[in-house]
């Protein structure tokens, strides 16, 4: 995590140098999504974590990346069950909700209403006593996706990388309209129950 911090780091002053608007706000989001891998990294480096309890996790990200984005005037409805994964699935999980996250903040300013929902639920999985599967969903209050959109589709960087991570746990990510205006990001994916 030392070593990406000097990374972000190093994006952060070469920002500070480029004319060209298109390249600093590009340095600036490689320099962000650098800073948030930094950060995660740091939450789980201690070789005694296993598990990971993820709604306290989340709550702590959401606040990173509020901070991150500089939108201190965003409201975060936090709505966050109580769910253990295993640390491996922490960091793909910790990236993907900081693209949909970061995203979503975005949206809400687009909308005029920065705003987000952020919720974590479980329900077991049918025919397997062992396993939950777990539900994540971030909710912007903007001005939703066009007709017909399709996260597989999508030319977005951060959408890019949210589908990579989410491919690699086993998660299905979609992005739809929401019910009273907005998108919701939900990401699904089942994992063993603990305790």
């Amino acid at each position: 995590s030392n070593n990406l911090a000097t990374v972000a780091a190093l994006l952060r002053m070469q920002t500070g140098r480029t004319i060209d608007e298109t390249a600093r706000q590009t340095l600036g989001e490689a320099q962000l999504r650098i800073a948030t891998i930094s950060r995660l990294q740091r939450r789980l480096h201690s070789p005694e974590i296993q598990r990971v309890e993820i709604g306290a996790f989340l709550r702590d990200i959401a606040s990173d990346c509020i901070e991150a984005a500089g939108a201190g005037d965003t409201e975060i409805n936090l709505d966050l069950g109580h769910v253990v994964v295993p640390q491996e699935k922490a960091v793909p999980l910790g990236v993907i909700i900081s693209e949909l996250l970061r995203n979503a903040v975005e949206q809400g300013r687009t909308g005029g209403d920065p705003q987000l929902d952020l919720s974590l639920s479980t329900v077991p999985v049918p025919d397997a006593a062992d396993l939950l599967r777990v539900t994540i969903a971030v909710r912007d209050h903007g001005p939703g996706v066009p007709k017909g959109f399709r996260v597989d589709d999508s030319a977005s960087l951060g959408l890019g990388i949210a589908r990579q991570f989410a491919a690699q746990i086993g998660a299905v990510l979609t992005i739809r309209n929401a019910k009273g205006g907005g998108a919701i990001s939900e990401l699904i994916f089942d994992t063993p129950r603990v305790g």
